[in-house]
């Protein structure tokens, strides 16, 4: 890429010419203006922008319909010209204090109702928790529980050990006088 190799400039190099020739180092520039081949390759995508340009021009659809920027109307200095939404926002605003007010003075809340309250609070939150405790005794719901034979009374540690017996000091084999009693 420098000019002592006698190399030239590259694709990127040549697309900053064409964008801006001042970008490019004075070597670059010095190449461009004195290498022949340098200077073809530019032009030729100049020239491929230029088509590329007038292409865009000839296929591109004109607008149906005129645009046309709406024009500001000038207004008047007097103090009758006000804007009408800001009157109606600060009428809203105005309503809406006065209405926050009259509520608070109209439904004070005394000490007792806010024992009430906390009270009733204080209820929903142990319930909530006795709700948890019971899940985390057992989260599956009674159908789950019918389907796994957990809800049934008649099932419980003395027939299931009825039915799989524990063998304590017994053996599990069958073949104990016979060759392969020993392991290896």
């Amino acid at each position: 890429m420098s000019n002592e190799k006698g190399s030239h400039l590259d694709k990127d190099q040549l697309l900053w010419a064409v964008v801006d020739e001042a970008e490019l180092s004075s070597e670059l520039r010095d190449h461009l203006s004195t290498c022949p081949l340098c200077r073809a390759e530019k032009e030729r995508i100049e020239q491929d922008l230029a088509r590329l340009g007038q292409m865009a021009q000839r296929f591109a659809p004109s607008p149906r319909r005129e645009v046309l920027l709406p024009v500001e109307e000038s207004r008047n200095s007097s103090l009758w010209s006000w804007d009408w939404r800001v009157v109606l926002g600060a009428a809203m605003t105005t309503a809406l204090v006065i209405l926050v007010v009259s509520w608070s003075l109209f439904f004070k809340i005394t000490p007792e109702d806010r024992l009430a309250r906390l009270t009733q609070e204080m209820w929903e939150d142990e319930r909530l928790m006795t709700e948890i405790s019971m899940l985390e005794e057992d989260p599956l719901p009674q159908l789950f529980l019918d389907v796994s034979a957990e809800s049934f009374s008649e099932i419980d540690e003395e027939f299931i050990e009825f039915i799989v017996p524990i063998i304590e000091g017994e053996t599990l084999s069958h073949d104990q006088g016979k060759r392969g009693d020993k392991l290896c």
